[in-house]
């Protein structure tokens, strides 16, 4: 990221809060999108529930049922449409993420439920987005690089005939 010899190195934080914005941006303009152009309708109509059954009667890698278990119950129905709105609303605030741990915290409850329940419900799983999820959203990479550069330390401070 860096020249020798012009100007400071940009930091890898700064790298990280790049790709979560990117992240964001993308999970907030399609909500945006299914609001814009789905309207209230998605929301209150059938359309998810005959997608949800559809897609749970299609062969697929996974043998997950729960969709049809859930469109088979009123109150299932209700559990997909309240979901769903919930999903859409988190994607559109998903920017927030960025300025504020409690609205962060929210967001990766709602989408990490969204995700699981996409898998249980309709045999998808978006294995890519709950990597990036892992790696822009939560602490564990700098948890990692702060183990990581502790056992660099210890593993430089030992004598050359202890160390790999």
């Amino acid at each position: 990221f860096a020249q020798r010899g012009r100007g400071s190195a940009i930091d890898s934080g700064s790298v990280l809060r790049l790709g979560t914005l990117v992240i964001a941006a993308a999970y907030s303009l399609i909500g945006v999108y299914r609001l814009t152009m789905g309207g209230v309708s998605i929301f209150v109509g059938d359309s998810l529930p005959t997608y949800v059954m559809a897609r749970s009667l299609e062969p697929s890698g996974y043998s997950f049922q729960y969709g049809l278990n859930a469109v088979g119950s009123h109150w299932g129905i209700v559990a997909l449409k309240a979901g769903f709105f919930a999903t859409t609303l988190a994607e559109v605030a998903s920017p927030l993420c960025l300025i504020s741990n409690n609205v962060r915290r929210s967001w990766l409850a709602i989408m990490s439920a969204f995700h699981v329940m996409t898998l249980l419900t309709m045999n998808i799983l978006f294995w890519e987005n709950l990597v990036l999820i892992v790696l822009f959203f939560t602490e564990l990479p700098t948890v990692l690089a702060v183990k990581l550069s502790a056992i660099h330390e210890v593993d430089a401070a030992l004598p050359a005939h202890l160390s790999n």
